[in-house]
């Protein structure tokens, strides 16, 4: 969950980085997987979309983030292991963003959800 909401939140940190925190973050997640999984849907999409906001020259970088986001995403899906709890957790994460208050609110943060939820 740190190391998920460091990649997100960490202003300094470029999109290479960003991609190094979350394939780190996927090797620590198989011990509470389910949780991890949930934190990877909520703060993996504002890890991109604040990497693609800082870093617009990086496309590269950026791109190998979106890639890591999604394989980090997929990986945790497969460690819960139990297909309704990966369905309620996307469900979940789906319905937030359909409140005008909720978590997921801008746009650019919503479309990279939509890519980790499709990659789960």
């Amino acid at each position: 969950s740190a190391l998920l909401r460091h990649c997100a939140q960490e202003p300094s940190l470029g999109p290479r980085q960003r991609a190094a925190v979350a394939r780190l973050a996927v090797q620590q997640g198989s011990v509470y997987s389910l949780s991890a999984f949930n934190i990877a849907l909520l703060e993996l999409p504002r890890a991109l979309a604040a990497s693609q906001a800082s870093s617009a020259q990086d496309v590269e970088g950026c791109k190998e983030l979106s890639v890591a986001a999604r394989e980090v995403c997929q990986a945790l899906a497969v460690e819960v292991g139990h297909a309704g709890q990966v369905s309620e957790a996307l469900a979940t994460v789906l319905r937030g963003m359909l409140q005008p208050q909720g978590r997921i609110s801008s746009p650019e943060v919503q479309a990279h959800t939509l890519q980790c939820a499709l990659a789960s």
